[in-house]
């Protein structure tokens, strides 16, 4: 079997099996559906393979139905994909060259366009193309494949071998995706995750109102020296003005020009409005971009008098809460199978040991994944800046 490069899970999909050819104790050992039902498994299905020729004009390489991809250990192996239509085209490419072909699911794909423009061009994000963004990304795992590795058993693997072994996932690699209670987290849809804002809002904490007073926002001297400064100075802006040209602005950017000079200090609020505003826009949390916006604004409706909801700390929380290293924390701490081996586990465990909560409730299993699946993109790329 193949494993998508970026998530570790089976490029073909993820499927339940038939039950009624299971007795009792082997439907024990499935995934529990009332965590994980059929249709959060859907994103699993459908996948494409990149290599160098796939941003060249006029190449279909990620139509045929037959791949042969190069992994970074060395390992070489058949991709058949469902459609038919092109299994006799004659353009499959030589098992034997050198080039590398990488198996990634196409809802993977759409995570490494949002790393990659997020990182690398985070003002202009919508304008960048996403062929752009795949070729950079494929360029890291070109790199990297240089690197030959191989893992703890002395064993080539069937996918891309990372040291972090995908967080779970790499402990059911064998001849078919095996399941195992407590790690359906690993497989939770990260797209579609219905309870999301319900989660992150439930977190939300009073704060009173005199410790989010702002001062005023420009004295009657300050602006009298802007009506008779003639230079079209950024501070010297009308503050309708400089709010719209910093709406287009990354946070790191605005807390920057924040703390510039005084005037723009008083210009710029960094009120707990700004920080919802920020938060919903999905510019703050780099995995946090389709929250309830209704919702949201409905909650600072429902904030009592002389209260006002904080989230300049939710932000600071959801920012530092481990996510994936608390899900491995709570599955190691309950008993395992035996039959699955003990690959990685006690690196996970040290991993997990000192991970605590810094928000209250089970998160959503989805957001667990998406965290874990933006984790393993965004070590990818940083590996591999760091071996050219």
């Amino acid at each position: 079997m193949v494993y998508c490069c970026v998530c570790g899970l089976p490029v073909d999909g993820v499927y339940y099996p038939e039950t009624f050819d299971l007795d009792d104790e082997e439907i024990a050992q499935l995934y529990d559906k009332g965590k994980l039902s059929v249709s959060q498994l859907e994103w699993t299905r459908g996948f494409c393979t990149i290599n160098e020729r796939s941003f060249e004009e006029g190449e279909r390489y990620s139509s045929h139905s037959l791949f042969y991809y190069t992994s970074i250990t060395g390992e070489s192996a058949e991709i058949r994909l469902c459609d038919p239509k092109f299994s006799s085209d004659g353009l499959f490419p030589d098992i034997t060259s050198p080039e590398s072909f990488f198996p990634i699911h196409c809802k993977c794909l759409t995570l490494v366009e949002r790393v990659v423009k997020r990182k690398n061009f985070p003002s202009s994000e919508g304008s960048v193309s996403g062929v752009a963004a795949i070729q950079y990304f494929y360029e890291s795992l070109n790199t990297l494949r240089s690197i030959v590795r191989e893992d703890q058993d002395g064993v080539t693997g069937k996918g891309i071998e990372w040291k972090h072994d995908y967080y779970g996932a790499r402990r059911f690699w064998f001849d078919s995706w095996t399941m195992e209670p407590g790690w359906e987290f690993l497989c939770a849809d990260p797209f579609e995750i219905a309870t999301l804002t319900d989660y992150l809002l439930s977190n939300l904490e009073f704060i009173p109102a005199q410790e989010v007073r702002q001062k005023p926002l420009v004295s009657n001297k300050i602006q009298q020296v802007e009506r008779d400064c003639s230079l079209a100075a950024l501070d010297a802006l009308p503050i309708e003005l400089l709010n719209k040209m910093v709406a287009f602005l990354p946070i790191s950017s605005i807390l920057r020009l924040h703390r510039t000079n005084q005037k723009l200090k008083n210009k710029i609020s960094l009120n707990q409005t700004f920080w919802r505003d920020q938060l919903v826009s999905g510019r703050t949390v780099p995995f946090i971009w389709d929250l309830d916006r209704e919702a949201c604004l409905q909650k600072d409706n429902e904030a009592p008098n002389n209260m006002y909801w904080d989230w300049k700390a939710l932000t600071r929380n959801l920012l530092e809460e481990p996510f994936v290293e608390l899900a491995l924390k709570n599955r190691l701490s309950q008993p395992l199978a035996d039959d699955l081996g003990s690959r990685s586990l006690e690196s996970w465990r040290k991993l997990s040991s000192g991970a605590s909560d810094k928000l209250k409730g089970s998160p959503p299993l989805g957001l667990i994944n998406r965290v874990r699946i933006l984790k393993i993109i965004e070590e990818a790329i940083r590996m591999a800046e760091n071996e050219k």
